[in-house]
């Protein structure tokens, strides 16, 4: 058995013991080490999330040390620390096998199709475990990392251009400001009603002359 964190309710969440799992075929057990908040369980929480439905597990964004593995994963592995990526692929589609498995119409996920990261122990495929040196920084705060990384590319921001980040100064946020300000982009605007959150986001997010241009708006 392990402990658990189960969202029960609309507004409820209760620590329960739940039997620990067990890896099948191409799939690792992890001792969780570091597992994050993310928006998207926030509303989930607050029934305000369809894809979630309770009782559920959540927990997407995590890293653990590989206890266990299944058939046909190496196992050597095991003992070593890891950051998941939580998008399940079918495996087959063209999408799976050109490494987009983002896109794949039978994708699942970790903490909505399976069971999350807010547990002692989670379980993730072999194929989608990352190796990291740091728990939290190059870890758990991957997978937000990498959805500000790609909103950025996405926007074609370059030198000269002034730019406005909607959302909000959350972790998503606050890294697309350190990746654009990093980028060079001096001119920036971030839509923020939180004081506190803003203020994080301008110690964090890049050199001073462009966190100048940074402010808040209501």
């Amino acid at each position: 058995m392990m402990k658990a964190l189960v969202w029960t309710a609309v507004r409820k969440m209760d620590i329960m013991d739940v039997e620990k799992p067990r890896p099948g075929p191409g799939w690792a057990l992890l001792k969780v080490s570091h597992v994050g908040i993310c928006g998207s369980d926030v509303s989930g929480f607050l029934g305000k999330n369809e894809l979630r439905k309770p009782p559920l597990l959540m927990g997407h964004e995590f890293t653990g040390i590989v206890e266990d593995v299944g058939p046909g994963v190496p196992r050597d592995i095991i003992g070593r620390l890891f950051t998941v990526n939580p998008v399940i692929g079918c495996g087959h589609c063209r999408y799976c096998k050109m490494g987009l498995k983002n896109l794949c119409v039978e994708r699942k996920i970790i903490g909505i199709d399976y069971p999350g990261a807010y547990a002692e122990y989670a379980l993730a495929p072999y194929d989608n475990l990352y190796p990291v040196s740091d728990p939290v920084r190059g870890g758990a705060l991957t997978e937000p990392l990498a959805t500000s990384l790609r909103a950025v590319r996405l926007s074609g921001a370059s030198l000269g251009d002034s730019v406005l980040v909607l959302g909000g100064a959350g972790s998503v946020g606050t890294f697309a400001i350190k990746i654009l300000s990093a980028g060079g982009i001096r001119d920036l605007t971030v839509v923020e009603i939180n004081k506190n959150r803003l203020e994080w986001a301008v110690s964090l997010g890049g050199p001073q002359d462009s966190l100048r241009k940074v402010v808040m708006k209501h």
